[in-house]
């Protein structure tokens, strides 16, 4: 589209778009008739100034979890959301979420499944570590995770079993400080603290490069559109997950295409994967994979025959990106073992090692 950028006056090559993804606070537009204390989960101050008050947290992302669960001790609190969606929680038995969830193995099965039996395993999965939210007294999720979602927080669902967090659907209508929810039921409360997400905001860009990415950053992986040489981009995605190892990958990436070290895929190959629709939230694991692919830094376990199987059912920790291809430190094995040995890890489950050996099983021959 162009060649060279200028930015405040000023020429350059290339330029690294990375100013963030949680700029511009989305609100509803719903609670601007509310006459109450209204917020957005950006500007939360914690929970000392609502001590005693009625607080709505509306929203079940991550962020409205966490809001909740932190007012539970101190406020009357209700959770209210569109979407009911499983919830995991930060740490099982020590074993932190980043690690029970977001291995190799996983973005493997999410890949190569059918997406319905993906889904069934993954909520099997999290029923049996995290348990169904509706045996707590979470309105019950959809069957199908795809479709439900996940959140994560700590305490959220045994606060909604001892009725310190009380659960209601969205919001219907708003008339002074009384919230009327989709299910007919109401509420009096004194504050509203949207944790709704956040808008797309890039005002910086010119406004032909704004429409030609759209209102949802049309980029190949992320990262690249074909259309504009010398324009990357960093941390623009919702994820679930680690960011920074994402923001790590996705630098280098950058960095080794532009100086040649790396190659884009071609035009055609950029194009096709840019009209497949894209998820909403990237799962961690599933774009690592897929960045240090395009990188050339995703080790394959294989090769590395006495860290095959942390490598793959183990977290993915930044120094298995430094064991080969662009950028590898001869350290990466060392600093490898010593983060492996800094936590505990889930014990592997027998059934996804045979899972693992059907999908990467040579195919028949003929085939």
């Amino acid at each position: 589209m162009r060649s060279g950028w200028t930015v405040d006056g000023e020429p350059f090559d290339a330029v690294i778009a990375a100013s963030g993804r949680f700029r511009k606070p989305a609100l509803p537009g719903v609670v601007d008739s509310f006459r109450g204390e209204a917020l957005h989960a950006f500007s939360y101050p914690g929970a000392d100034p609502f001590r005693g008050r009625a607080v709505l947290v509306y929203g079940n992302g991550i962020s409205g979890l966490e809001i909740a669960s932190d007012l539970a001790p101190h406020a009357r609190v209700i959770s209210a959301f569109r979407k009911p969606r499983y919830v995991i929680q930060k740490v099982v038995e020590g074993v932190s979420s980043d690690w029970q969830w977001y291995t190799l193995f996983g973005a493997l099965e999410r890949r190569m499944l059918p997406g319905d039996e993906w889904s069934r395993r993954q909520r099997e999965r999290i029923e049996r570590v995290a348990g169904n939210p509706a045996d707590f007294g979470v309105p019950a999720p959809d069957p199908d995770v795809r479709v439900a979602g996940v959140s994560l927080c700590q305490e959220y669902l045994a606060q909604v079993r001892d009725g310190s967090v009380a659960c209601r659907p969205s919001i219907a209508s708003i008339k002074g400080r009384t919230v009327t929810f989709t299910d007919g039921s109401t509420a009096d409360v004194d504050v509203i603290i949207c944790a709704t997400g956040y808008e797309v905001d890039l005002p910086y860009l010119s406004a032909d490069v704004r429409r030609l990415l759209g209102p949802n950053l049309a980029l190949y992986q992320r990262t690249f559109h074909p259309d504009l040489t010398g324009l990357g981009f960093i941390g623009q995605f919702l994820a679930q997950g680690p960011y920074l190892p994402l923001l790590e990958l996705q630098a280098r990436w950058i960095v080794a295409v532009w100086s040649g070290e790396v190659a884009l895929p071609d035009d055609a190959r950029m194009r096709s994967v840019l009209a497949q629709p894209r998820p909403p939230l990237d799962a961690h694991n599933a774009l690592a994979l897929t960045l240090s692919e395009e990188l050339g830094v995703a080790p394959q376990p294989i090769e590395w025959q006495e860290l095959a199987e942390p490598l793959v059912f183990g977290p993915m920790l930044p120094p298995r990106y430094r064991l080969s291809g662009p950028g590898a430190t001869a350290d990466a094995r060392a600093s490898f073992a010593q983060q492996l040995a800094a936590s505990p890890q889930a014990p592997i489950d027998p059934a996804d090692v045979e899972t693992l050996h059907r999908l990467t099983a040579p195919l028949p021959s003929g085939r």
